[in-house]
Order: C-alpha cells, then sequence, then structure tokens
C-alpha cells in the first residue's frame, strides 16, 4: 500500500467493489475507522492520507491543490487498476465545487470525465444537520446503484446461499403494468417455509412463497395482479413472471 491509501479493513477484507473515504481538509484516515469496522466484511475499505497527517506526519503541509490531486490519481491508479468507480462524489459548497473543476479542466481532465462527479454530493432535500446530509448523500448513491444494477438481495438472502442452506430462490424476472417490486427482486424460502428478503409482499408472496416450498427443478410462473377471474384479488393491476430456482438441494 502507497502512503497516499490506508487500509482499514485489517484482517477482515472483503472482495470486490471498494468504498475509498477522502477525507475533508484537515481530516485524515482515523475519522473513518468506526465506519470501516461496521461494514469491512462485505467490502474492501480505504482512506485518503494527506501529506502531514497521521501516518505521514513528518512530511511537510501542503496547499498546492495540483500536487494532492496528483498524488491521490497516481496513487489510485497504481492501486486499484484503473478500475471504473460506480459513484464519484464531492461534498463542499458550489463555489467550492467550482473552483475545484476549474483547477481540474486546467489540469487536463475533461468536461465528460468532471461530469461523472456528482458535486455538491446528495440529493436536494434540504440538510442542515449532518444526519440530514447524510441522508441525502446515500439516497443519491441508491438512485445511481438502481441506474445500473437491477438485482435487489437482502442480506439474509445472501447469507443463506453461503451458508449452502437448501431452498428454492424466487426472483421476479419480469414485470408488465404496476407491481410491489420490480424486476431482480428476490425472495429465498427455506424449506420449512419461512423466508428471506422480499418480491412485494402481500397475496403474490404469500403464494409464491407457498408453491417454492415444494420446487424441486427450476421454472416460472405468472401472477396475474388483478382483481378478474383467477387473478390474486390485487389492486395493483400488473403481471409478474417469477423464477423459482432449487438451491443447495
Amino acid at each position: 500500500m502507497n502512503n497516499w491509501i490506508v487500509d482499514l479493513n485489517q484482517k477482515e477484507q472483503a472482495r470486490g467493489t471498494a468504498l475509498v473515504f477522502v477525507p475533508h481538509a484537515g481530516g485524515g484516515p482515523n475519522a473513518f475507522r468506526s465506519v470501516a469496522r461496521e461494514i469491512r466484511r462485505k467490502l474492501p475499505v480505504y482512506a485518503i492520507c494527506y501529506p502531514g497527517h497521521e501516518n505521514r506526519i513528518s512530511e511537510p503541509l501542503v496547499d498546492d491543490f495540483s500536487f494532492v490531486a496528483e498524488g491521490i490519481a497516481k496513487a489510485a491508479s497504481a492501486y486499484f487498476e484503473d478500475r471504473p468507480f460506480a459513484y464519484f462524489g464531492m461534498i463542499g459548497s458550489r463555489t467550492k465545487v467550482r473552483i475545484t473543476r476549474e483547477k481540474l479542466l486546467k489540469e487536463g481532465f475533461t468536461e465528460e470525465q468532471l461530469d461523472q462527479i456528482h458535486a455538491p454530493i446528495g440529493l436536494p432535500i434540504g440538510g442542515q444537520m449532518p444526519a440530514e446530509i447524510a441522508v441525502s448523500i446515500m439516497a443519491e448513491i441508491v438512485q445511481e446503484k438502481n441506474r445500473h444494477f437491477r438485482t435487489y438481495c437482502d442480506e439474509a438472502v445472501e447469507a443463506a446461499v453461503r451458508r449452502r442452506t437448501p431452498g428454492t430462490m424466487v426472483t421476479i424476472i419480469e414485470k408488465k403494468g404496476s407491481s410491489p417490486r420490480g424486476t431482480g427482486s428476490k425472495m429465498f424460502v427455506f424449506r420449512d417455509g419461512s423466508t428471506a428478503g422480499s418480491i412485494g409482499g402481500g397475496k403474490v408472496e404469500f403464494e409464491a412463497g407457498k408453491h417454492a416450498v415444494n420446487i424441486r427443478n427450476t421454472e416460472t410462473k405468472v401472477y396475474e395482479l388483478g382483481q378478474g377471474a383467477g387473478d390474486l384479488g390485487m389492486i395493483c393491476g400488473g403481471t409478474v413472471r417469477v423464477l423459482f430456482e432449487p438451491v443447495n438441494m
């Protein structure tokens, strides 16, 4: 690990998408250690360390934006091998964002590259307190995630699969019209009929869960969410096609 990037994972490093914290001016990696302890089993966590801070305390402080930007860029590029990022956000006032953007353009970054940065960070919900700002940031991250990923799998579903628990994975693979949840939503049905996750609750989830208990081969089933003959008696009015997959049988 180079001196710009601090590994906050210790021995519990996960694999896959990494989360990299870039501290505010004057901040350092230690500010993120409590967060890292909570999530490092799920994804790798790193933080940027500036000259003159924490393990670089012997180095002189710098106020040269170009030097800092170049140092972070080179360090991240070398360590993460130019992997694409899923979300890049910058916290700060509109004035700070504008000045930063102007400096990055002078450094050679393109408008297209800078347009990928969410700045000011977060959705405009009018948050003033730190907790409210955090909600706005996480809301924007969720919004961005859902633009690209359409499979919804909560921790309980993932845990059941990782434990190699016998059961049936129930997934909405197609929807038409209105329905409680979208394509990619998942629910794991254990052999005793208990469930983890959700494909929307209500009658459709009840019927799918009941059907899943006896599944031995992969199959699909269509549920009409209306109130006509043969429908589930729901007011949604849509249609969902559900995939049933035996797991760890």
